[in-house]
This record gives C-alpha cells, sequence and structure tokens, in this order.
C-alpha cells in the first residue's frame, strides 16, 4: 500500500490538472468571412472593432471598422486604447465583430476585455482567420 500511495497521488494530481485546464478554458464566438461579407453586402453591418497595429491597418481594413490599435491586446496600456470603443458599443444594439491579423490571440483578448467591460457575449464575435482570411474585394487598401 505504501508503493500505490504516491502512485495514486500523482493520478489525482493530473486528473485536477486536467480538470482545472477544462473549467478555464474560455470560448469564444466567431464570424466567417463569407457570413460578414453579407452582412456588410446587405446593410445589417456590425460595428468592427479593428485591433490590428497602425501598419497592419493602414495595409488593409475593413470599410468603417473602429481603428483601435490596441495589437495584441496584452498590456493594461493596449486595453486601455479599446476604452473609447466600449461607450459606442454599449450605446448601439448592433452586434461586434472583432478583427486582428489573423483571429488568434489578439482578438481573444479584446473579446476578453470587452466582455469584462460589460459588453453582452452574445454580441461578440471575432472573424474567423482575420484580417488574413478576410479575401473579398470589399477591403480599404491605403496607398502611399
Amino acid at each position: 500500500m505504501d508503493l500505490l500511495r504516491p502512485l495514486l497521488f500523482s493520478i489525482v494530481a493530473v486528473l485536477a490538472l486536467c480538470l482545472a485546464q477544462l473549467v478555464s478554458a474560455q470560448s469564444f464566438n466567431y464570424i466567417t468571412a463569407q457570413d460578414l461579407k453579407k452582412q456588410l453586402d446587405t446593410g445589417s453591418a456590425p460595428l468592427i472593432v479593428d485591433v490590428q497595429s497602425e501598419r497592419d491597418y493602414s495595409r488593409a481594413h475593413l470599410p468603417d471598422a473602429i481603428s483601435t490599435k490596441a495589437y495584441p491586446v496584452s498590456t493594461p496600456a493596449q486595453r486601455d486604447k479599446l476604452k473609447p470603443v466600449v461607450s459606442q458599443i454599449l450605446s448601439s444594439s448592433k452586434d461586434v465583430v472583432i478583427v486582428c491579423p489573423g483571429g488568434a490571440e489578439a482578438a481573444e483578448n479584446a473579446y476578453k476585455f470587452l466582455k469584462e467591460q460589460g459588453v453582452p457575449e452574445t454580441r461578440l464575435s471575432i472573424l474567423k482567420g482575420g484580417q488574413s482570411g478576410y479575401r473579398y474585394f470589399n477591403v480599404v487598401r491605403e496607398t502611399k
């Protein structure tokens, strides 16, 4: 029995860690580029919150996107760049689509922040694949 005790303890510890991972896993709402394009084409456009860097935003962004330049939304200073858009979101009934370069961590960070600020999660979505995954023609491209 003394030999089994450390083994049992290890198994319980591993199971506890796995359970903690499952409980803390965050899920996000996503919208495909195709579904977003349909909304844009039909005039039922959501609020588009773009967290790309200034350089990436100047290369390509969606029409009427609100540029926050908050990329990668991982520090308090970067999250502060999202604060001005919170009141605009809360005063609107439109859904919100968050756009980052690739549709991953920066968008997820912005999603969590906006949710913490009181934006209902039912209104939040991340553009799947980000700006780089949006391959339709209604993209604003700035030239120099």
